[in-house]
């Protein structure tokens, strides 16, 4: 079962930071950097070395999101031409909407789903739905109600989702959209295994780098 959603909690700053206590301005980016805490940022040769490495590995796995990111909505996209939805599709939206109901008004999530239904929504997307339903039959508006849901997903799970950039809408994440599509037949690409948790990024990054030698 998906978790239900919960309120959000303002993120303390990290303790141990000189100035931080005495409330004198800190750029905590100085001390975390970007991505975390630095390591082996000493200039030795090793420590050059990885770094490069980290570079390497993030723009390969992010040309493998792209490229499972063209496939994965092409998928959606046939699916989401059905009459009616497939096994298991009304049962996901109900989790989804139970646990989280914002997940359809942020994040480009209307305009996502109107893209994987073949809709150009132009500068009205918070009514195109509407005129989809008009003369549907239950079955095919439970497809759209999937693609809402489906959309939302799909506009935070970026070609960088590898890397935990990947949406979470309170309890329902990336990993659970990816879930729910291998479920409906879709062949998750080994990037997306990292995003489910069932392959590691440095493995799948060393298979890259055999396969291109």
């Amino acid at each position: 079962m998906l978790k239900q959603e919960a309120p959000q909690q303002r993120r303390k700053p990290p303790a141990g930071i000189p100035g931080l206590q005495s409330g004198e301005h800190v750029n905590v980016a100085d001390h975390y950097g970007p991505a975390g805490p630095r390591s082996g940022d000493d200039g030795s040769p090793e420590a050059v070395e990885a770094q490069a490495k980290e570079r390497r590995k993030v723009v390969a796995l992010n040309k493998l999101g792209s490229a499972a990111q063209i496939v994965r909505r092409e998928f959606v996209t046939k699916m989401l031409a059905r009459k009616t939805p497939p096994k298991g599709a009304a049962l996901f939206v109900a989790q989804c909407l139970a646990v989280s109901p914002s997940m359809l008004t942020a994040n480009k999530a209307q305009e996502t789903a109107a893209e994987l239904l073949g809709i150009d929504v132009g500068t009205h997307s918070a009514r195109w739905a509407n005129g989809v339903l008009d003369g549907s039959n239950d079955g095919r508006a439970q497809v759209v109600a999937l693609a809402l849901v489906l959309g939302a997903l799909e506009a935070v799970t970026p070609k960088s989702a590898w890397r935990g950039d990947g949406g979470c809408w309170g309890g329902v994440s990336s990993a659970d959209y990816l879930r729910f599509l291998a479920e409906q037949g879709y062949g998750l690409a080994d990037v997306e295994d990292i995003i489910t948790g069932e392959r590691d990024s440095d493995a799948v990054y060393d298979a890259y780098v055999a396969e291109h030698r």
